[in-house]
């Protein structure tokens, strides 16, 4: 399984994007080929291998996304997205705006699981429904904004409400989706992630 992990955001005000990057990780990508996709290096909190990349531009990070599917082949691909949204798409480094079209598309033959977790975020793809080989979870519907979680001492939340909900599931991912389908907006085959994650 191919592992990829993408923030998009920069200020230390963020850290609960930069944690969330290495407990999806260490949850959900133990046995995988990981790769971390990062404006800046981000100090490692997990005793995975993974392969670092830092991108500067939405070009580069479809640059770097095209060479990581070029060079492997593997079936399944699980993606964490994490940082800020608009309404107009995830904002990158507060420069640029972007969607996942290009992600799915460029995957389309892949068995694929893709979790973004910001505001709005089911306006974040638009057309998953074209291959039955993918699921997409997010963290809010198109019109919502998502929810922080675990404040510090000094006003700094460290996480997400999603990733402490899939964390205290044990990354059940049919499980999660079922109780929050509701709630949030998860779109395709949900059937696929026993493929993923079975024992």
């Amino acid at each position: 399984m191919l592992c990829i992990l993408i923030q998009t955001s920069i200020f230390n005000h963020n850290q609960r994007h930069y944690n969330n990057i290495f407990r999806i990780m260490n949850q959900f990508c133990v046995s995988a080929q990981i790769f971390v996709l990062s404006p800046f290096i981000l100090p490692s909190q997990s005793n995975l291998s993974f392969t670092q990349y830092q991108i500067n531009s939405v070009k580069s990070l479809k640059r770097t996304l095209n060479g990581i599917r070029s060079n492997n082949v593997n079936e399944y691909v699980f993606t964490y997205v994490t940082g800020h949204s608009a309404k107009n798409g995830l904002k990158f480094m507060y420069k640029e705006y972007f969607n996942l079209n290009f992600f799915f598309e460029l995957f389309k033959f892949n068995q694929i699981i893709v979790v973004v977790d910001s505001c709005y975020s089911e306006r974040i793809i638009n057309n998953y429904s074209k291959y039955n080989k993918h699921l997409y979870i997010s963290s809010a519907k198109k019109n919502e904004e998502s929810y922080a979680a675990q404040m510090d001492e000094f006003g700094i939340y460290q996480s997400t409400w999603l990733v402490q909900e899939l964390i205290a599931l044990k990354g059940n991912i049919i499980e999660f989706a079922g109780k929050w389908s509701g709630q949030i907006a998860v779109r395709g085959n949900v059937d696929i992630a026993r493929e993923f994650f079975s024992e």
